[in-house]
């Protein structure tokens, strides 16, 4: 089991705050210690690192107290990386118009590709590049952005902790859309990704891992296949459209059952991969990991084919991550909801992994983006009791927690930084009522599962 990062041969009690830097000192006066936060990774060029602003940005949140420790976000194909597609063209995603079934490259709902002479400068709050900025579209099954950005991620992890040593708790290695590990795509049906040449390396080298030979292949496809290098991703056609959910027609749709678990192969690769890099930079005890492992239910029903998240037990097995996070399930945490984890919780822990939840307090007057069938609440003691519901739950399921506050500042609220300050202290005090799950999930999310 991975023990919690050590906070000046303290443990970490478990709570942490996701904020801007102007919101720093509300946490800071409740007695939160570790922030996550955005930093840029500083791979400007082919070979080429600045690292300026990212030691600006965390020697700004140290400033705030010597006890200050940084658990950042590292988006390793963030819009400070665009500059990739323009050097790595034939590495980069293709994605498939689903009527027509020819290459798209523009989408309201998909990042646009690079074009050469745009300025890919980021604009804005760290936060806003990450989900408004244009992320970089290379080809998860690319061998040589897996390569170059696990160089890029090594070296900057080894510099913050040359330049700002024993101040980072872990890292959460990012990528993909919305540096979730999203497949390119998610938030549209129109377009189907990637049909890039390096994909179909993959997955014709997936496909005999799988099947062995060409037979084995061809009794399963319902159709006769050659040889391996023959096969080609199944087109739009034969890929089944949202509403089909998960779960897939073993006679009609086995192309496609495939191709969703190859494309979750190769994100899941890249991931580790990049883990592996930032355990060998990372000092000691830093928690290495990132968002993965959803069973996305954002749109109201399970979604891990969309997501790209079917590979998850590979991230279970691998001594390279030591947790998983994502934000708590879109589907009911408003008042009178409930809390749930968007992945399976005990089955991180049976596997010695940790689970950061992230939980998200607003009131209906602060700007916020919740769907509106979720009730934020109208005051403050609603707030409140929803904190306490929230804090309860990552104790009762032994989860680590991150608060977050980035758009309304709402414990700059007295009574919200009071609950706050009186939750943190529990944490600190008492350890115990932090309680390892005692169940796991059986849950099958691996090719087969989509028959």
């Amino acid at each position: 089991m991975n023990e919690r990062p050590q906070l000046d041969g303290r443990p970490f009690p478990g709570v942490m705050a996701y904020t801007y830097r102007e919101h720093q000192a509300d946490f800071v006066a409740a007695g939160l210690e570790v922030f996550r936060l955005s930093l840029p990774v500083g791979w400007v060029g082919p070979g080429r690192y600045d690292y300026t602003e990212a030691d600006a940005v965390a020697a700004a949140f140290c400033a705030a107290h010597p006890k200050v420790r940084l658990f950042p976000l590292l988006w390793m194909d963030g819009p400070e990386t665009k500059w990739w597609e323009l050097e790595n063209p034939d590495d980069v995603a293709v994605a498939l118009d689903r009527a027509t079934g020819a290459i798209r490259r523009t989408h309201p709902n998909v990042p646009g590709f690079a074009q050469p002479g745009q300025d890919f400068t980021p604009t804005g709050d760290l936060f806003d590049r990450h989900h408004q900025g244009t992320p970089c579209l290379h080809s998860f099954a690319s061998t040589r952005w897996r390569e170059q950005a696990a160089e890029a991620l090594g070296r900057a992890i080894a510099h913050f902790e040359e330049t700002f040593p024993g101040r980072f708790a872990g890292y959460y290695v990012c990528a993909g859309l919305s540096y979730e590990w999203f497949s390119w795509g998610n938030y549209t049906d129109d377009l189907l990704f990637d049909y890039s040449a390096p994909m179909q390396r993959y997955f014709q080298q997936w496909l005999e891992r799988r099947y062995g030979t060409p037979a084995a292949l061809s009794a399963a496809w319902h159709r006769p296949v050659a040889g391996f290098a023959d096969v080609l991703p199944p087109p739009p056609d034969e890929r089944p459209a949202a509403h089909a959910f998960p779960l897939l027609d073993p006679l009609t749709q086995a192309p496609a059952a495939d191709f969703a678990a190859a494309l979750s192969e190769a994100q899941a690769e890249a991931f580790l991969a990049l883990c592996e890099r930032a355990k060998a930079a990372a000092a000691p005890g830093a928690w290495v990991g990132g968002f993965y492992g959803y069973w996305w239910t954002q749109t109201n029903a399970p979604g891990p084919a969309r997501s790209g998240h079917l590979a998850l037990q590979r991230v279970l097995e691998s001594p390279a991550v030591d947790f998983v996070g994502s934000p708590y399930d879109y589907s009911n945490r408003g008042v009178g909801g409930v809390n749930s984890a968007q992945t399976m919780p005990g089955s991180l822990r049976a596997h010695g992994k940790r689970y950061i939840n992230s939980t998200d307090i607003k009131l209906a007057e602060d700007r916020h983006d919740w769907q509106s069938f979720i009730r934020v609440p109208r005051t403050e003691g609603e707030a409140v009791e929803l904190m306490k519901r929230d804090f309860a739950f990552s104790l009762a399921e032994g989860q680590e927690q991150s608060w977050v506050d980035l758009f309304g500042g709402a414990f700059q609220r007295p009574a919200l930084r009071e609950a706050l300050t009186r939750l943190q202290r529990l944490a600190v005090e008492q350890p115990e009522l932090r309680r390892a799950p005692r169940s796991q999930a059986l849950v099958v999310v691996d090719e087969e599962s989509l028959r």
